[in-house]
């Protein structure tokens, strides 16, 4: 399979294939040190909700944690690219005449 982004490394370890890419950390300030992060996605979403509310409290409380990390060592210009790349990928293709 084309590696369609060139910044990142594909290996298949056993059947599962893990993706790994590089992302800079912002500059420390003040000499409080940027913590490195490592995060790791590799077990499936759970198949016991019996309720849509607990399968959303699920989401809402694994986006919180991707945020609260991504925002510990990210530099700011990193985020706004981030979240408008993550715009474009999720607007809607519908328009709606006024």
């Amino acid at each position: 399979m084309l590696n369609r982004y060139p910044f990142h490394k594909e290996t298949n370890w056993g059947g599962t294939i893990m993706k790994e890419i590089d992302i800079h950390k912002a500059q420390s300030i003040d000499g409080k040190e940027i913590p490195n992060i490592n995060i790791s996605i590799m077990k499936e979403i759970p198949k016991n909700y019996q309720q849509i509310e607990d399968l959303q409290k699920f989401f809402d409380i694994e986006g919180k944690k991707i945020c609260d990390t991504l925002f510990e060592s990210l530099p700011g210009g990193t985020i706004d690219a981030l979240f408008l790349e993550m715009m474009k990928r999720k607007q809607s293709k519908l328009t709606i005449p006024f």
